[in-house]
């Protein structure tokens, strides 16, 4: 069994739609209020809600290129494959949503005070992409078919849990708000380093020989 053939172009488009998302959200981050949370700097009104849509949906491109690339290089054991992939793509289409459907000015929390259903789908779909893109990661972790992909997966799963969690709880108990919101922005970072450099990996898997049966079992 030989797996398909893939360009190593696949994954470098990739990693590079990431790291150029990095770069846009940190830009946005530093033209934005300190005490924003993540979803209000692509909210209506912000001054770079342009860059850092943009930025989202360049995640969201990068979740699906990867995705295409495990076809040819799975990283992780064949069982677990449609799951990382759907993750993937849940991911994906979920961060495009919400680049494309923004919150409106001050994003307030559904179902209260000045809320809007626009708010309702942004946010929804902030969460189900973020949720998406932690069980990638945990799926990675613990299912990679190298000690290195289960390394970074697992450490960033474990950074992206305790770094968000944190900011959930504070924002939740009324506590400062730029630290919940600097909290929420580093697990942001994290996680979309994490895709590019899963990018970065299917791109050199690809410049190899094509994976048998054989050497997929050796990479255990």
């Amino acid at each position: 069994m030989t797996s398909r053939p893939a360009s190593p172009a696949l994954g470098m488009i990739a990693s590079a739609a990431a790291m150029t998302a990095i770069v846009g959200i940190w830009v946005s981050r530093v033209f934005t209020s300190e005490s924003a949370y993540v979803s209000e700097m692509g909210a209506a009104g912000a001054p770079m809600a342009t860059v850092f849509n943009l930025s989202l949906v360049l995640v969201g491109v990068a979740a699906f290129l990867v995705e295409r690339s495990l076809h040819a290089h799975p990283v992780v054991h064949a069982h677990l494959l449609p799951q990382l992939g759907g993750a993937l793509l849940i991911g994906g289409l979920m961060f495009v949503v919400a680049a494309t459907v923004t919150c409106t000015e001050g994003c307030p929390v559904p179902f209260t005070a000045g809320s809007t259903v626009q708010d309702f789908i942004h946010i929804a779909s902030a969460v189900l992409g973020f949720g998406a893109a932690l069980a990638a990661m945990v799926i990675t972790g613990f299912a990679g078919r190298s000690r290195w992909v289960r390394t970074v997966s697992l450490g960033g799963a474990l950074a992206v849990l305790v770094t968000a969690s944190t900011g959930a709880l504070i924002a939740l108990f009324d506590g400062p708000t730029w630290f919940g919101g600097w909290l929420e922005f580093v697990a942001t970072t994290i996680a979309i380093v994490w895709l590019a450099l899963l990018a970065w990996h299917l791109s050199r898997l690809s410049r190899r020989r094509p994976l048998t049966a054989a050497r997929l079992s050796r990479m255990w």
